[in-house]
C-alpha cells in the first residue's frame, strides 16, 4: 500500500464506540472542509461492527479484518498492528490514529499487552518504552510511567526512564516551536506529597528527580536546546495554579510520574477535547483519550470530540 500522506485509522474494538466516534468525526471534518471524501488521504482498518460503510465515504480505503477473526479483541489488535505495518513503510508520510481498545479483550484474544503504548514498544523493539503524552488546550501532560499498578511506580521511576521521558518531550516541544523563541519551560512534578518535603515524605525527589533535572538542564544548554526544566514541583496545587495563568505564561509541557497524577486534572480540564500523542517512535501516532464505552455503544450517544482533535492533529503533521 502507498501510505504517502495517509491518515491511517484503526477503529478500535468493534463492540465499543470507536466506529461511531470515527464516523462522526470524519463527517464533521468533511463538513468543515478539512477532509474530502473524494481523495485517497484516509485509510480505515478494522470492523464497524453493526454499522455499514456509509455510501458517501466509500471512496476511502476501508480494509476489513480476515473473516477468521471474530473476537473483538482479535479484530482491534489486527487493525492496530496492520496500521503500524503500513505506517512503517513510509514513516514521514503517514500518521496512525487509533480508536479505543479493551485491554481485557486483547488478553482474551491472546494479546496480553497493557495497551497501545506497551505494544508500540514491543513492535518497534524499543530499548525504553515510548512516552505517553496527553494534550488539550489547557495542559500537555507526559507520563514517566503509565499503565502499571501504583505500588510499582517508585521502583519503576529510575533516572534512565525519567531522562528518556523528559528528553522525548523536550525534543517534541522544541521541534514544534522550531526556534521561534524560548526558552520553553517544562514542569517536572514531584512523586510524593509536597514533593517529598525535603525527604521527610519520600526520597525520590532528592535521589532521582532533582538530579535528572539538573543534569538535563546542563545538557540542553550545552546542546543549545531552548528548554528549561523546573521542579520538582508539588503536584497537589500545581494544576490549579497553572490553569489560572494566561496561556502565554503556562508551561509548554508537564511531566507527571504515574497515570492518575497527570490524567485526572488533564481530563477534568477538557475530557472530550484531549488527545493521546505517543513520543519516541519512528512513526507518528495519536489516539483518543477515552475508552471503549461499551455501555453506550450503538446508542448514538458517544461524543466524537477527542477523535476530531486527533484527526486534526494528524492532518497538521503533514504541514511541518
Amino acid at each position: 500500500m502507498n501510505t504517502s500522506g495517509k491518515i491511517i485509522i484503526s477503529l478500535g474494538d468493534p463492540a465499543g464506540i470507536g466506529p461511531e466516534v470515527t464516523l462522526k468525526a470524519l463527517r464533521t471534518l468533511i463538513g468543515r472542509k478539512r477532509l474530502s471524501p473524494h481523495d485517497d488521504s484516509v485509510v480505515i482498518l478494522g470492523s464497524l461492527g453493526k454499522i455499514k460503510i456509509p455510501a458517501d465515504l466509500k471512496k476511502w480505503d476501508w480494509i476489513a479484518p480476515p473473516h477468521k477473526l471474530q473476537h473483538g479483541g482479535a479484530v482491534s489488535f489486527w487493525a492496530f498492528q496492520s496500521a503500524l505495518q503500513f505506517a512503517a513503510q513510509n514513516p514521514a508520510g503517514a500518521v496512525v490514529v487509533t480508536g479505543p481498545i479493551s485491554k481485557e479483550r486483547w488478553a482474551q484474544a491472546g494479546h496480553a499487552y497493557q495497551g497501545h503504548t506497551d505494544f508500540l514498544g514491543k513492535f518497534f523493539a524499543l530499548k525504553q518504552p515510548p512516552t505517553m503524552m496527553l494534550a488539550n488546550t489547557t495542559f500537555r501532560v507526559a507520563l514517566t510511567t503509565d499503565h502499571i499498578p501504583l505500588k510499582d511506580v517508585s521502583r519503576k521511576l529510575t533516572s534512565s526512564l525519567l531522562t528518556k521521558t523528559i528528553t522525548d518531550v523536550a525534543d517534541y516541544v522544541a521541534q514544534e516551536r522550531k526556534g521561534k523563541g524560548g526558552p520553553l519551560r517544562i514542569a517536572v512534578l514531584g512523586l510524593n506529597p509536597h514533593a517529598g518535603e525535603a525527604g521527610l515524605l519520600g526520597s525520590e525527589e532528592q535521589k532521582v528527580i532533582l538530579p535528572v533535572i539538573e543534569d538535563l538542564n546542563q545538557k540542553f544548554n550545552h546542546k543549545n536546546l531552548p528548554v528549561l526544566l523546573e521542579g520538582p514541583i508539588s503536584a497537589d496545587s500545581f494544576f490549579a495554579l497553572e490553569k489560572k495563568r494566561p496561556k502565554t505564561q503556562r508551561f509548554s509541557a508537564i511531566i507527571a510520574h504515574y497515570h492518575d497524577q497527570g490524567l485526572i486534572p488533564l481530563k477534568l480540564a477538557g475530557f472530550s477535547r484531549s488527545i493521546n500523542i505517543t513520543l519516541g517512535l519512528p512513526i507518528k501516532r495519536v489516539s483518543v483519550d477515552h475508552g471503549t464505552g461499551f455501555g453506550i455503544a450503538g446508542q448514538n450517544k458517544a461524543d466524537p470530540g477527542s477523535m476530531i482533535e486527533a484527526l486534526l492533529w494528524a492532518k497538521a503533521q503533514f504541514k511541518r
